[in-house]
Formats: structure tokens, C-alpha cells, sequence
């Protein structure tokens, strides 16, 4: 069984399925990894490891650093192709995208201080919105068609108090 305090994310890439992601660890093991549950033809398929060990550091449960880790966002721009985005114990942003199978966790920078906000807009595109980590900056970095853009600042007014 699955144990986590993190929350979850969902989003559905097609009529009658669902996908559902969380951070979490096994029974008896404090690791945390993320996890995918997909529900489809009306039944919950197995639990998927999607793994994620953050800048060389692997996460528990009793670990006060990995809760600088946000819990995952998943999203969908069409049937074939869905992300999660998580900010990393390193401040970092990582997304891994599926077309079909999961490509892994890939690093895409930034000096991230909350969780992101994925958001799709379209086929082949994605954009995904964070603060930086001096409370004063909105992110941006888009995928157009299987490349990420670099890093744009949207605005440098100050967002906190």
C-alpha cells in the first residue's frame, strides 16, 4: 500500500479515463517517489512508479528537506501526451512527459519557490507558470511542438506582502 501526506493532482486526457498522481511512500519503506494510477474501460489500473530523487537526493518520509518538494501537477494537451512538473529539493523545476510511455524526469532550471502550474492552451502546447524564489518573479517556460522555450519573466512587481 501506498502512504502519503502530499496530496494529489488528476487530469483526464480522454472521455472515461483518468490519471492520478501523487508522492508517496511503500508500506514498511520511507522512501518517497512519485506515483500514476490510471483509471480506463471503467477499472483502476496498478499503481506506476513514475521514480524522482532530486538533485542526488532521495526523499522519506521523515526527511525536513524533502518538504521543500511540492506535490506533483499533472496535465493534458490532447489523448497522446500528458506531464507531471514538480519543484524539486534543489529548487528546480523537473517534468516528466508521456506520448505514449513515460520519458523520464528531466531538469528544466529555474530558481523555483512554490509548486508550478502547468497548464495547456492547445495540441503541443504547454505552459508552465512558477514563482521564482525571490517572491517577485512569475516564470514562464512553454512547450511548443516537443521543444521547451527558455525561462521569460512575466513581470517584476513584487507578488508577497
Amino acid at each position: 500500500f501506498l502512504r502519503t501526506d502530499r496530496g494529489f493532482d488528476t487530469v483526464s486526457r480522454t472521455a472515461g479515463h483518468l490519471a492520478l498522481v501523487t508522492v508517496a511512500g511503500t508500506t514498511g519503506n520511507t522512501d518517497l517517489t512519485y506515483w500514476l494510477r490510471e483509471f480506463s474501460g471503467g477499472q483502476w489500473g496498478p499503481w506506476t512508479s513514475l521514480g524522482g530523487s532530486w538533485g542526488g537526493k532521495t526523499c522519506n518520509l521523515i526527511d525536513a528537506e524533502c518538504f521543500s518538494a511540492s506535490r506533483p501537477r499533472i496535465v493534458s494537451w490532447d489523448a497522446n501526451h500528458m506531464a507531471v512538473t514538480s519543484r524539486g529539493t534543489n529548487g528546480r523545476l523537473f517534468v516528466n512527459t508521456w506520448q505514449g510511455a513515460w520519458g523520464g524526469w528531466v531538469d528544466l532550471g529555474g530558481n523555483v519557490w512554490r509548486r508550478p502550474e502547468p497548464v495547456s492552451w492547445g495540441p503541443g502546447h504547454l505552459s508552465v507558470f512558477v514563482i521564482g524564489s525571490n517572491a517577485t518573479i512569475l516564470w514562464q517556460q512553454e512547450f511548443l511542438n516537443g521543444a521547451w522555450s527558455s525561462w521569460r519573466n512575466l513581470g517584476s512587481g513584487r507578488l508577497l506582502g
